[in-house]
């Protein structure tokens, strides 16, 4: 059993990888200039995946849960939560590091209470209800949202386009981290970020 959830913590861990691979392409074509700071964080993506679960029932939900090498929602949520703690935790003189997620959700559809006491208690979020026919509204409060949980460094992240006619719910994660070299070594969360030789504001 253990050996097979590491195998599907791994399938996850290699879509992430590629995710960011990809990311830091188009970065440095974008900036050509190579001493440009970049930062990616696994862990955004993995807040996200971790939010998916905790509103999904049956063949989604253990699919899901099997993707993210996880038995059930309790396991999944403590993981996330210990995460969470590590994340907090750098008062000590650390750098200064702030870890935020975002929710829309489509009015035509209806949140468990469940959920939405997960979503407040969990994620620190309060899910939003939206009509994302009105686009530019929507747009607008993301990116409000955006530019403040990056505190300035992220403005016009979605564009209008970016929803489509299917579109039933955004989720999102900012990640603001401010310090110079440092680094971090997480482990009792089950995973590992290390940050080196990073200065002035950075944000994902």
């Amino acid at each position: 059993m253990a050996k097979q959830i590491e195998e599907k913590v791994d399938s996850c861990e290699l879509v992430t990888s590629r995710i960011i691979l990809k990311e830091i392409q188009k970065e440095v074509k974008k900036t050509k200039n190579a001493s440009t700071n970049i930062l990616l964080s696994p862990l955004s993506l993995h807040a996200v995946m971790n939010m998916m679960p905790a509103g999904a029932t049956g063949d989604t939900l253990n699919q899901m849960l099997q993707f993210l090498g996880c038995r059930d929602i309790a396991e999944l949520n403590s993981k996330f939560a210990n995460m969470a703690a590590v994340l907090s935790s750098n008062s000590n003189g650390g750098p200064d590091l702030s870890f935020l997620n975002g929710m829309w959700v489509a009015h035509t559809h209806q949140l468990r209470d469940s959920f939405k006491e997960l979503a407040i208690s969990l994620y620190k979020i309060e899910p939003k209800v939206v009509d994302f026919k009105l686009k530019e509204e929507v747009v607008k409060d993301v990116n409000t949202w955006a530019e403040s949980a990056s505190r300035g460094l992220i403005k016009d992240i979605l564009k209008p386009d970016h929803i489509k006619e299917e579109t039933k719910v955004l989720l999102a994660n900012a990640l603001y981290f401010k310090g110079s070299t440092y680094l971090i070594n997480i482990t009792k969360a089950g995973f590992v970020m290390v940050l080196r030789t990073i200065s002035d504001e950075v944000r994902h």
